[in-house]
This record gives C-alpha cells, sequence and structure tokens, in this order.
C-alpha cells in the first residue's frame, strides 16, 4: 500500500508533466490574443495617446462597446503575461481596474503602424487563415505517400504553392509583399548601420533576388547611393510596383537568368526551396557576379541553424522557422554543413559567415 508521502509526490509528479501540455495545447491562445491586438490597433492607439492608458480609456479609443471592456481585460493580461505590454498598478488600490494602466514594451512598439520598424503586417501574414490551414493539414500530407503533393499548404489550398496562390489573389498578394517589405526594411537598417560598409562598401551594382517590393534594396540605395541597385522577381509583383527613383525593377525568374552586377543579395529566399532548387539559382547567380575579378560575390542573409543549445530561444526559434518552411514552402532552414554543400554543387570556392543577428546570418559566397 502506497504511503501518503508517495501518493503526494505521484500527484505532484502528474501535474508537473501535465502543465507543460496544457500550456503547449493552449499556445495559440498567445497567437491569436496578439493577431486580435494588432487588428484593433492597440499598439497604435496607446502610442497616440503618448502614455500609459487604463481600461476605460482603451475601450474609448478603440470604439469598443462597454460591454466588451472585460474580455478586453482578460485578452489584455494574457498579452502582459506573454510580454506584449506592460502594467502598471496603484499600490494603495489595486482593486480598482482604473488603477491598472496598460503601457507598450518594446516588442509592442514594433507593431506601431507607419513605424519605421513597424512589423504588424508580418504578423497578420503569419497567423493568417492561410497559414493556420496550411498548418492543420500537416498530418495528412506527411502520411501521405504522393510525391506529388509538395507540402501542407498545396493540401490546404487545392494542389497550389504559396507564390501561386499569391499571384492569383491580390489581397493576399499586397499583405504578402508589404509584410516582406516591412520585415526587410526593419532587418536591412540594422544590417547596414552595423554592417554596410564591409557588405557593401566599394560595390557599383547589386541585384537583389525576389526583392519583392524592394524593401531591402531601398535602405541599401539610401546608404549607398552611388551604388546601382536593382530588384529581380516574378511579374505579378513588378507589375505591380510604383515608380521608384532609388531602385530599378526588373521582371525575370532566378531560375532562368540572373542580371549581371558587382553582387547578388539573396535575402530569405533560398530557404523556401529545395536544395536542388537552390543549387540552380546559385549557379544563376554566380554567372552574374563571376564578370568581374575580384569584385564579385553573393551576399546571402537566411538562417544558419545552431548546434549549440545553450541559447535555447534562438535555437527554438530557428525550429520553429524550420517547420513554418516546411509547412508552407519545399525548402527548410539549414546547419554550416547543408549550406556548405549547396555552395559547393553550386560551384563556390569559399564563403564566410560575416555576421550572425538573431535567429539570422550574413554569408558571404565567393566564386
Amino acid at each position: 500500500m502506497s504511503s501518503s508521502m508517495e501518493v503526494e509526490r505521484s500527484a505532484h509528479d502528474f501535474y508537473e508533466a501535465i502543465t507543460p501540455l496544457w500550456n503547449q495545447m493552449l499556445a495559440f491562445i498567445d497567437t491569436i490574443c496578439l493577431r486580435c491586438a494588432v487588428e484593433l490597433g492597440v499598439p497604435d492607439v496607446m502610442h497616440n495617446h503618448g502614455g500609459p492608458m487604463t481600461l476605460s480609456e482603451l475601450i474609448q479609443a478603440l470604439s469598443i462597446s462597454t460591454s466588451r471592456a472585460q474580455f478586453l481585460r482578460r485578452i489584455m493580461r494574457v498579452l502582459v503575461n506573454s510580454g506584449f505590454f506592460s502594467i502598471k498598478v496603484n499600490e494603495l488600490d489595486t482593486s480598482n481596474e482604473e488603477n491598472v494602466l496598460y503601457d507598450l514594451t518594446a516588442t509592442s512598439r514594433l507593431l506601431i503602424t507607419g513605424s519605421t520598424n513597424c512589423l504588424a503586417p508580418l504578423v497578420l501574414l503569419r497567423t493568417g487563415l492561410q497559414s493556420v490551414m496550411a498548418g492543420q493539414a500537416m498530418t495528412s500530407w506527411i502520411k501521405d505517400s504522393d510525391e506529388n503533393i509538395e507540402t501542407p499548404f498545396h493540401v490546404a489550398h487545392g494542389g497550389k504553392g504559396l507564390f501561386k496562390f499569391a499571384s492569383e489573389r491580390p489581397q493576399f498578394n499586397a499583405l504578402f509583399n508589404e509584410a516582406m517589405a516591412c520585415d526587410s526594411r526593419v532587418f536591412m537598417g540594422q544590417v547596414v548601420k552595423e554592417w554596410g560598409d564591409v557588405l557593401f562598401g566599394g560595390l557599383r551594382s547589386l541585384v537583389d533576388v525576389g526583392g519583392g517590393t524592394g524593401g531591402a534594396s531601398v535602405v541599401i540605395a539610401r546608404a549607398f547611393p552611388e551604388m546601382k541597385c536593382s530588384v529581380l522577381d516574378l511579374a505579378h509583383v513588378v507589375d505591380v510596383q510604383p515608380e521608384n527613383e532609388l531602385v530599378e525593377f526588373v521582371k525575370g525568374d532566378m531560375f532562368v537568368h540572373v542580371p549581371p552586377a558587382d553582387a547578388v543579395l539573396l535575402k530569405w529566399v533560398l530557404h523556401d526551396w529545395s536544395d536542388e532548387d537552390c543549387v540552380k539559382i546559385l549557379k544563376n547567380c554566380k554567372m552574374s557576379v563571376s564578370r568581374e575579378v575580384n569584385k564579385g560575390k553573393v551576399i546571402i542573409i537566411d538562417t544558419m541553424l545552431q548546434s549549440n543549445l545553450n541559447n535555447f530561444n534562438t535555437t527554438r526559434t530557428q525550429h520553429l522557422w524550420d517547420v513554418y518552411i516546411m509547412t508552407m514552402t519545399f525548402g527548410k532552414e539549414r546547419n554550416k554543413k547543408e549550406w556548405k554543400a549547396i555552395f559547393d554543387k553550386a560551384g563556390f570556392s569559399e564563403f564566410k559567415i560575416i555576421c550572425e543577428l538573431g535567429v539570422h546570418s550574413v554569408i558571404e559566397v565567393y566564386p
């Protein structure tokens, strides 16, 4: 017969085991609360208010019915717990909700519409129905032996891949391009600030392959006005771009031809493609930059999976990105050995990791 201590220990172990399971089952609540806050414009109204806000001030600014106040409070409680917002409480009277003040954090400041570092469109894209449906198709896809069904996204969206799907749906395509552009502006701003001279100094020309709306190229062109910057992308992307004095948009297919330049930029492109497709793209890039002695290089901004498990947050984020990529496209995130393999197959002689920025790395590859 078990002792009371053994029973108590058994119960403790059970609840220790089940809590992470509950947390993981409910992790999507963090996501839907974040999306709700972005769609409502919570970061915007806090920013426009100019300081911490009470719940009633939030309700009024968001034009939400007072009957929904308690529900917004519960959503905000989750987002505070997740670190997206902070609270300040009057310690003399914690029972009154009007003594609780909500404020922005460094993370939610990245969601302010119109700000230089706004990533709100990226949140809306990654948490959208198209991504959710693809994720729900993962089990049926992985059990299916038909290799012609290339990704869970194909299963969820009538056999169409992400890029084909986007080309046929202007609204989704616009969100996709806006999300990629804002991500590029924010990230490239930091890259140019810290590593611009190393990467782009002395270059006369650069072609941004798969550069979308030119978010990255515009940042580079402003910092290096003497350099000619162009963006190569598919017709359905280029056709909707307005005139731009800083960069030239070129219709084309990176699998067919890459225009000649001193350097080629591949920012978050190769992780969308299989090893075989990456080799094809890289061979075309090599032809593009091989015309100039001691000039040519390919600049790759992508994830390099870490084998060092001591940095848990970075490693976990990289692994999550890898499965997201698997769900949406043909590609994967790669470790150093896997990157070297495709560089070698494409005929490059050398590569160098210039820097690591969070979950991403900046790599230079030389013919």
